[in-house]
């Protein structure tokens, strides 16, 4: 299959870090204790996650967010470099933020000094695609509005993180109206919605936007456009390093349906490109290629309901 629209612009809004990442661990040390791991990794974070993995999809991807001066900083435009990740819209600040992922089991422990806010978008970088929380979508909403009247508006991306309140307001998501795909997780669908069901809980968020997309984890993902169900399993291998699964996730979602692929296809896309990325260690260094998700489908425990056929 040929893809004519690998030459989209994608921008990605939100907070960025320099990730440190170890691992992997079977248990967080305790105070006073030091571990050793296998591997280690310096890797750009946050949304240069989602930003690198479009990169490496082939699609010019911009990457709105502050960018330290210090050493951290410099670092960190070295990678985006290498990466090939357009930094036109980066805003310099004195001191860079920095992660360290530790990857236990199945998951992963964080440890973050830094802020997670992102400069205001600039209404004439109008992407074909944007990508971003819904705390960022909301600062910029006047921006997207204008960008939504437009014969070429963009197909926007949303996500939302961790309420750490702990009050999970349902108004936090009126702003849902401006954005076309919503990808949570199921943690924060099932506490947004006050449902007890991935299903329930999709039906209630699609009543705010056109397609909402929930991950699960070990449990696969679900998605619903108000017409169509998909309901996929997981992939089932070892993960070794579950960090930047979910950006990986969101990125090959946005390309393929900047593709024009269909809610089952992109969602299958999608799922396998996070599972081949958490084979390894490193977030945004572990998200794959086309060629590398095509090599690895043959011989891969990849369940029948994937639709993966415009990847052969």
């Amino acid at each position: 299959m040929r893809f004519d629209n690998t030459d989209a612009s994608v921008l990605v809004v939100g907070p960025l870090f320099l990730d440190v990442v170890m691992g992997p661990l079977d248990a967080l040390p305790q105070p006073g204790q030091e571990k050793w791991v296998k591997g280690c990794a310096f890797v750009a974070g946050g949304s240069a996650n989602q930003a690198i993995a479009l990169a490496k999809l082939g699609l010019e991807a911009k990457l709105c967010s502050f960018i330290g001066q210090d050493a951290p900083g410099v670092l960190l435009r070295d990678l985006l470099n290498q990466a090939g990740v357009n930094q036109d819209a980066l805003v310099e600040t004195k001191t860079q933020s920095v992660t360290t992922a530790l990857s236990v089991g199945n998951d992963r422990a964080m440890v973050t000094c830094g802020t997670d806010d992102a400069p205001p978008l600039a209404s004439h970088h109008q992407p074909t695609a944007l990508m971003g929380d819904l705390r960022a979508i909301r600062a910029n909403q006047e921006v997207i509005k204008a960008w939504k009247q437009t014969p070429n508006a963009p197909l926007i991306i949303g996500d939302v993180g961790w309420d750490e309140s702990g009050k999970w307001d349902p108004a936090d998501l009126d702003i849902l109206n401006l954005v076309d795909y919503f990808v949570p997780n199921q943690e924060e669908a099932l506490r947004y919605t006050r449902q007890a069901t991935v299903a329930k809980a999709a039906q209630e968020l699609q009543k705010l936007v056109p397609a909402v997309v929930i991950t699960r984890g070990p449990q696969g993902v679900y998605a619903y456009d108000g017409a169509q169900v998909v309901d996929l399993p997981e992939i089932p291998i070892t993960p070794l390093d579950p960090t930047g699964a979910g950006d990986t996730f969101g990125a090959m979602l946005t390309w393929a349906l900047l593709q024009g692929l269909p809610l089952h296809e992109a969602v299958s896309g999608a799922a396998l490109a996070a599972t081949y990325s958490i084979q390894s260690l490193g977030g945004s260094a572990s998200a794959p290629t086309l060629a590398q998700l095509r090599d690895w489908i043959p011989g891969s425990p990849i369940p029948e309901s994937y639709a993966l056929d415009y990847l052969h």
